[in-house]
């Protein structure tokens, strides 16, 4: 992949980013190591603001909506211009076998398991479990570090919503997709400043969060 230029760095990922984090203000990095860019404009094929974030987030209930903001302004008046999809701690990957179809909104449901009583939200699915008889994955953030839905063959419901399925003969790894890892979104203004902007909800640390901008068109795309 393309590297990130150092003068281009939103966040130069030398601390760790965690609920203490300061969002920058001006042209000089502040102690978090966040700073304003002057990108004049983007233009309008746009950049790739590429974030990466090296640690396990541990803290149940813990969140991060990190956002690109941009101003006509260095310190003042800043806006959102695009978001990273919202990353959450404890994720698990369930591995099932639809036996009632899942549907759109089960996702922010409640995924219950029948056996151990392990609860968690429900951030995805693949589309093969809108199939009675389809086999896929389920992105569950769970309620409680305690939450491991473990029992390889219990049955897993959406609470309160659609979808039933019964574990697929294995436990549930924990899964760093919208947790942690790298992301990258594309950005596209007229307004002369930008800056990174995003503080966890809770205790979690993120590890050495590093967020750049790139002209490099290798960087797969967040999927929102």
């Amino acid at each position: 992949m393309s590297p990130l230029d150092a003068d281009m760095l939103l966040r130069d990922g030398l601390v760790d980013l965690d609920n203490a984090e300061a969002v920058a203000v001006s042209e000089t990095r502040n102690d978090d190591g966040a700073v304003v860019i002057d990108l004049k404009k983007t233009g309008s094929r746009g950049v790739v603001v590429v974030m990466n974030l090296p640690a396990t987030p541990s803290a149940a209930g813990d969140a991060l909506a990190a956002v690109i903001q941009s101003s006509d302004y260095v310190s003042t008046d800043f806006k959102t211009l695009a978001n990273f999809p919202t990353l959450y701690a404890l994720n698990r990957l369930l591995t099932i076998k639809a036996t009632t179809a899942f549907v759109a909104s089960d996702i922010g449901r409640t995924a219950t398991g029948t056996t151990t009583a392990d609860t968690g939200v429900i951030r995805w699915y693949d589309r093969a479990l809108e199939t009675v008889g389809g086999v896929g994955s389920l992105i569950v953030t769970s309620d409680a570090a305690g939450d491991l839905f473990d029992d390889v063959d219990e049955i897993i419901t959406a609470t309160s919503g659609s979808g039933v399925g019964t574990m697929n003969g294995e436990a549930a790894p924990a899964t760093e997709r919208l947790s942690f890892g790298n992301y990258a979104i594309l950005v596209r203004t007229e307004k002369r400043y930008i800056r990174y902007s995003g503080v966890p909800d809770a205790g979690s640390n993120w590890g050495k969060a590093l967020v750049g901008i790139t002209n490099g068109w290798d960087y797969p795309l967040a999927d929102h």
